[in-house]
């Protein structure tokens, strides 16, 4: 298995403690557990887009794990981190990752599908209908799982998750609208009880 992603999902205004406290373990993560900082995101946005509320209101933080057991020890040890007061409100969960993400010095952008519960999974568009992507340099399917490891959080919000990544928000906006992404996107309009997001990640200072 590739490894695993820990997402931490904060309200905005927690983002910067998040952000603070992900530089300061850098080192632990990476000499102690193998991960790797995807990036910090503030400016998650539906898709499709919603008229009266186009963004999602929280800010994101992402790390990347070669094995997922570590993902799971990091979870577990380092609770001087996992306990911080800003964490108190935070949805923190664990992916299994299909895929190794592309992890460079640039920002990233992620294309996540969210669902509530097991029966939603067959709601999900067929994922062959997703591999066109790649010929905008997007890596399909790092993600796929029907359930995550929640670590906080209500269970009532997330069950699985479905992870794409693209250059930039701007290369899923194209391929969506190309000849290539028609039949999907056709098919993730019909899913609009889903939650689905694009949401750049930035190792950038915010």
């Amino acid at each position: 298995m590739p490894g695993a992603v820990i997402i931490f999902r904060v309200p905005l205004q927690d983002l910067y403690a998040l952000r603070n406290a992900l530089y300061r373990f850098m080192s632990i993560l990476q000499n102690g557990y193998g991960g790797t900082l995807i990036g910090i995101s503030n400016d998650a946005e539906h898709v499709p887009p919603l008229r009266m509320q186009p963004l999602l209101n929280v800010g994101m933080g992402m790390v990347y794990f070669t094995k997922y057991e570590d993902a799971k020890r990091f979870s577990y040890n380092e609770q001087p981190f996992m306990s911080a007061d800003f964490l108190n409100n935070a949805e923190v969960f664990i992916v299994p990752v299909l895929t190794p993400l592309l992890i460079g010095s640039h920002a990233t952008a992620l294309f996540i599908t969210e669902i509530r519960n097991w029966e939603n999974y067959s709601q999900l568009p067929d994922p062959k209908l997703m591999l066109t992507m790649s010929a905008c340099g997007a890596v399909p399917l790092v993600a796929d799982c029907k359930k995550v490891h929640l670590i906080s959080g209500s269970e009532d919000r997330i069950c699985g998750i479905r992870i794409s990544q693209f250059p930039n928000k701007s290369a899923f906006y194209d391929w969506v609208k190309s000849d290539r992404g028609t039949k999907f996107r056709q098919a993730i309009l019909r899913i609009r009880s889903l939650t689905s997001y694009i949401a750049t990640f930035t190792r950038d200072a915010l």
